[in-house]
């Protein structure tokens, strides 16, 4: 995750909202506000010009948000969402929501308490102010957050094959280095698939293992659960303990645990009799070039 975040900080430069659009949309913003503003000091028996209300409007708004963009910029390079989300949610709304709104809120109503020295009218001014700014700030951080993530998620999904293909690298060294212990020569765990789910189960429970058509397979001796995976069955022959399991045919790696008896079949086949069904399997006929080797290794502790 870290360096999938690295490299889309790096690659992907976001610059958001350009200053045409910014300045266009804190005008209309500004245009639906200052009305409130007028009316706010005009019950106070103080004139105000509308012209110059609208600009200050305008102005106290596009400030707002170039400053809020730069910031959130800062962050994104410093701070990024996937790394950082807790300190920098909690950061950016310190920084960029609550403490600008509450100190703009108490400077514009100092300045108009210095200039009408009318309480009630500042009061209610402050009253209106703030909300305003608060809400304003909320939603600029919003629309930046989501348009990061969404970013991300997208940026994400383009390097999703490089991710895999750098996950399944390192799954296959590790079974690789786990088929290769130096300490134990045999292999204790394997990773298999249910569906899009991966696990790893313990190699002495399972009873069979085949090879087909239709994939490769593994049952275990309990339950009967199957799961795939992706070993050739002469590879795994190879890793697994030798006497415990014996490849039987070209299909067929079989647990000892499983086997009830064998009999002898026409032309030097044997018949090999399970204790119980696995996967639908009760018998598995083994060939005249497997069956003398079979013998040897089941007939010692038969």
């Amino acid at each position: 995750m870290k360096e999938l975040t690295y490299e889309f900080r790096d690659h992907v430069k976001l610059s958001y909202v350009p200053l045409s659009l910014q300045c266009l949309l804190s005008f209309i913003l500004a245009c639906y506000t200052y009305p409130i503003f007028l009316e706010s000091l005009r019950d106070s028996a103080i004139h105000v010009y509308a012209i110059p209300a609208l600009v200050i409007t305008y102005l106290l708004l596009l400030a707002l948000w170039i400053s809020v963009q730069k910031i959130v910029l800062f962050f994104d390079r410093r701070m990024p969402w996937p790394l950082h989300f807790v300190s920098r949610l909690t950061t950016q709304a310190l920084s960029i929501v609550v403490l600008p709104s509450v100190m703009l809120t108490g400077v514009l109503s100092l300045a108009l308490f210095f200039y009408t020295g009318d309480v009630s009218a500042t009061r209610r001014f402050a009253i209106i102010l703030h909300p305003m700014l608060f809400s304003f700030l909320i939603v600029i951080n919003l629309v930046y957050t989501v348009w990061f993530l969404v970013d991300f998620c997208l940026f994400t999904s383009s390097r999703y094959g490089l991710v895999a293909q750098a996950c399944d690298s390192a799954e296959q060294k590790l079974s690789d280095f786990e088929r290769s212990g130096v300490l134990n020569p045999y292999l204790k765990a394997l990773d298999v698939r249910v569906g899009f789910r991966k696990e790893i189960i313990l190699v002495e429970s399972i009873g069979l293992f085949e090879a087909s058509a239709q994939g490769r397979s593994c049952m275990l001796k309990e339950g009967g659960f199957t799961y795939e995976f992706d070993y050739a069955l002469d590879t795994l022959a190879e890793s697994l303990d030798p006497n415990l399991f014996f490849k039987v045919s070209r299909r067929y790696l079989v647990n000892r645990d499983i086997i009830l008896g064998y009999e002898a079949a026409r032309h030097g086949r044997i018949l090999v009799q399970l204790k119980r069904s696995v996967k639908h399997v009760k018998e598995i006929v083994v060939s005249r070039d497997f069956a003398k080797e079979f013998k040897s290794w089941y007939e010692p502790v038969r």
